[in-house]
């Protein structure tokens, strides 16, 4: 078992020990635990852990130690999509976790879209410190501003979209749709630009001879 643990590579780089703990952690308990071998986790999962730990004020500033039991839920999330007897992707499995929540599907579409189109290389690989930062920014913005649920769903979701392109590449009917978009964008910012410049040319004055 440690040597399969061994031949997975995280979701994030880890450099914390207490982090890499919590996450091999999360690997074994979702092919050993309560729920052994059941697949991905739901899309809920993180949202609901998350919340858990913002009611408990984990994102104060004031409980960085604690932070690290994150380590475990990206281990149940990722392991949850590996075979337990080979420690490799489950053939049968497209997405990080299963997906029913539409604003958890709508975000995590979203940050698929923005891993594979937008992200810097160092954004795409994050290390456990600035995955835990990043949470930090969204968790703190949605407390202050009272999210909603919705808006909780979606703001994880682009997370776990995110995440998931470190393991799924990025589709043909991903490509397609994303390129059929920034067509129409373009498109929609082209027309919107040409009646701008008919009203912004400068008027020609006519000479003598053309009057």
């Amino acid at each position: 078992m440690a040597e399969q643990r061994q031949a997975i590579t995280p979701l994030v780089d880890i450099q914390h020990a207490d982090f890499a703990h919590q996450y091999e952690l999360g690997v074994w308990w979702s092919h050993y635990g309560d729920h052994q071998g059941n697949g991905p986790q739901p899309d809920t999962y993180l949202v609901v852990n998350l919340k858990t730990c913002a009611v408990h004020g984990y994102f104060d500033g004031q409980h960085e130690h604690l932070l690290s039991h994150i380590g475990f839920y990206l281990g149940m999330i990722h392991g949850g999509v590996l075979s337990p007897q080979t420690g490799k992707l489950r053939p049968d499995v497209t997405t990080l976790v299963t997906l029913c929540d539409t604003s958890i599907a709508r975000g995590y579409r979203a940050g698929r879209e923005w891993f594979f189109n937008e992200a810097e290389p160092h954004e795409q690989r994050r290390t456990d410190s600035t995955f835990i930062e990043r949470l930090r920014e969204s968790i703190t913005e949605m407390l202050s501003f009272q999210d909603s649920d919705e808006t909780w769903n979606y703001s994880i979701g682009c997370v776990l979209g995110e995440l998931s392109g470190q393991l799924f590449p990025e589709t043909p009917q991903e490509h397609q749709h994303w390129e059929k978009t920034r067509r129409k964008v373009e498109e929609h910012l082209k027309r919107y630009q040409e009646p701008q410049q008919h009203t912004t040319d400068p008027v020609r004055v006519l000479s003598l001879q053309e009057v």
